[in-house]
């Protein structure tokens, strides 16, 4: 990723607060990236990114490419093709699902360990806020706002389609709480 890129990610992915923009649908259609998500104009997006855990080497995705509401956000091994359900867009505080234009949530907006993270329709709620920390070896913490808890695979597991959930924030061993945003 060029030094452009990820100086444009740091600034837009650490802004704190609440993003007054309209709810998001997905889209079919082509053209720079930003083709799966409207509503709101390509200069408040930031994206498609690959979300993937430093434990695993796997992809942040929504199961099954699922579009329904509460769908369960996994992992997956990274592909980079339709239907896009590993690509995400990040609007301010708030991580976008490409292939169905809702957004990264913690479920019933728990504070609960091992909660499990969902897609939901995207509105301003605590519960779709993240904010990144970013590490000093090229990885990142996305912290809850809600929360306060970070984004991690649950039991820091390999296996396909393990669970996301949000976790106490950790900066050790077995690095499942860790992410690397990438094309």
């Amino acid at each position: 990723m060029s030094f452009r890129k990820m100086a444009v990610f740091a600034a837009v992915s650490l802004i704190i607060g609440v993003v007054n923009a309209p709810a998001y649908s997905s889209q079919a259609g082509s053209g720079a990236g930003r083709a799966g998500v409207v509503g709101v104009s390509p200069a408040n997006l930031d994206g498609p990114w690959h979300i993937v855990n430093r434990h695993s080497g796997k992809c942040l995705a929504v199961n099954w490419a699922s579009g329904d509401e509460r769908a369960w956000v996994v992992q997956h091994t990274c592909e980079y093709n339709a239907p896009y359900n590993e690509d995400w867009y990040f609007d301010g505080s708030r991580i976008i699902n490409r292939n169905s234009g809702k957004c990264l949530a913690i479920n019933w907006g728990s504070h609960d360990e091992r909660m499990v993270a969902v897609q939901l329709s995207c509105d301003n709620s605590a519960p779709q806020n993240w904010t990144r920390e970013v590490l000093g070896n090229g990885y990142s913490h996305f912290v809850n706002g809600n929360s306060g808890k970070c984004l991690a695979i649950n039991w820091a597991s390999g296996d396909e389609r393990a669970w996301a959930v949000q976790h106490t924030c950790e900066y050790n061993a077995p690095y499942n709480e860790e992410w690397l945003v990438t094309y």
